[in-house]
């Protein structure tokens, strides 16, 4: 069993009134009936108690407490804490996948589902954000079985999606921008404000929709090394130079974490192991890093920016922006298929120390949504909403290729695509929502 990490938000210590009400006793209920309320009772104070306390805070007895039933009653159901609450994210994604557009449908008929689907989905998200944290947030915490219940899950919607009248890689594309979306909202605690941008939201759907990675706007040049990712051999990465950069004690942790990360596994790491690699004392690391999660995600997010940085310093001031783009996007590209340390703790594991990759990720692509439209000439203001949406979509769009098993073969790909995302769909989202402005 992974040891659940600690967790900001306030232990539950103490039995609480009984929230969720029993059957009534009486003539004609099945067994099956009484399971299946019980069930529902263990789910829902499952994400009650994850939403107000973390998912390292829940307990055999906390949960059953908070919904009425005995310990016994649980341990029925369930064989421990983790597969409760694995079963409440496969059950809240079941619902997720549901309300979907079924396949088959093309033109405006597809639009009018898919408004539909946002429509429904922000309905859902408003009115149950508790749920909604737990699957975009709190699921991240659950050690490597639950990082693959993430994926399994995000591959199955993925594939549904793609059987409308779009690719599997803008299938990817949406679902990552719609994701990102959502988690903002409910992470910002504005989750009643999701109604009153489902329209802008479809609206980048459905330009995203239109895309295909064969009509992406063309690439002036490929990314370099468009050859299967080699074997990760840390000391040789040219990721490295950014950690020596750093120097101190500070850069000499961020090399050790990646170090033992490729040597061991993120999950074999200990405090000791990496303080006795970087040559630090417990004081003196302590003094940078909560723990050995928090340092592995700042490394990752630290070669990441440099790579960006190093991209946007290499491209022409003088280009026009959407070339500017372009060339940016492809170096970065080619940085991460040069470097598999930089592909592996900027993509591949970023999730690996749970909720501090993910939120360190999430802060990433809101710095570059800031950069992104910030850079924009004068006159062309990009709106938040989609620039973020397609951010986080190209995000997605590299980590697949790099998992594929590919490696970065297919990246002269992607970059097209990514490009078009960062381009076309941002802008063409904010004129569209300027023409309903005017209209209204």
């Amino acid at each position: 069993m992974t040891p659940r990490p600690p967790d900001r938000r306030a232990p539950f210590t103490r039995p609480r009134k009984l929230r969720y009400s029993k059957l009534k006793p009486g003539p004609g209920q099945s067994s099956e009936e009484v399971r299946a309320d019980q069930r529902a009772r263990l789910r829902s104070a499952t994400i009650e108690l994850t939403a107000e306390h973390g998912y390292s805070s829940l307990t055999v007895r906390g949960i059953s407490r908070t919904a009425g039933v005995s310990t016994r009653t649980l341990y029925a159901h369930f064989e421990n804490v983790e597969e409760c609450f694995a079963s409440t994210y496969r059950w809240i994604m079941r619902r997720a996948a549901d309300q979907l557009p079924e396949g088959g449908t093309e033109g405006e008929e597809w639009e009018a589902d898919i408004r539909a689907w946002i429509r429904t989905l922000m309905a859902s998200m408003a009115a149950n954000p508790d749920a909604g944290r737990l699957v975009l947030v709190d699921a991240y915490d659950g050690g490597p079985a639950m990082l693959r219940e993430i994926e399994a899950a995000t591959a199955n919607l993925e594939q549904k999606l793609a059987e409308g009248p779009i690719s599997m890689q803008i299938a990817q594309a949406i679902l990552a921008g719609v994701e990102r979306v959502l988690r903002t909202k409910i992470l910002e605690g504005q989750s009643s404000e999701l109604r009153r941008i489902e329209g802008e939201l479809a609206d980048w759907i459905l330009r995203v929709g239109a895309m295909e990675p064969g009509q992406a706007r063309a690439s002036g040049a490929a990314p370099a090394g468009q050859q299967p990712l080699p074997p990760t051999q840390s000391r040789k990465d040219p990721a490295f130079a950014v950690f020596e950069a750093i120097g101190g004690n500070r850069g000499r942790i961020l090399a050790a974490v990646a170090r033992l990360s490729v040597d061991k596994g993120y999950w074999n790491l200990t405090a000791t192991s990496l303080r006795r690699e970087a040559g630090v004392s417990r004081r003196e690391f302590d003094a940078l890093f909560d723990d050995v999660g928090s340092c592995y995600a700042e490394a990752g997010k630290v070669l990441l920016t440099a790579a960006a940085r190093v991209a946007i310093a290499k491209s022409d001031g003088s280009a026009s922006w959407p070339d500017r783009v372009e060339q940016i996007v492809n170096d970065l590209c080619t940085a991460v298929a040069r470097s598999p340390l930089l592909a592996r703790l900027g993509f591949l594991d970023v999730f690996s120390p749970g909720g501090a990759g993910l939120l360190r990720r999430e802060r990433l692509i809101k710095r570059s949504t800031g950069w992104v439209r910030a850079s924009t000439p004068n006159g062309e203001p990009l709106t938040q909403l989609p620039t973020e949406a397609s951010m986080a979509a190209s995000w997605r769009l590299i980590q697949v290729e790099l998992a594929s098993g590919t490696g970065v073969g297919r990246l002269v790909e992607a970059p097209q695509l990514v490009t078009s995302l960062l381009l076309d769909s941002s802008a063409r989202s904010t004129n569209r929502e300027g023409q309903r402005n005017e209209r209204t």
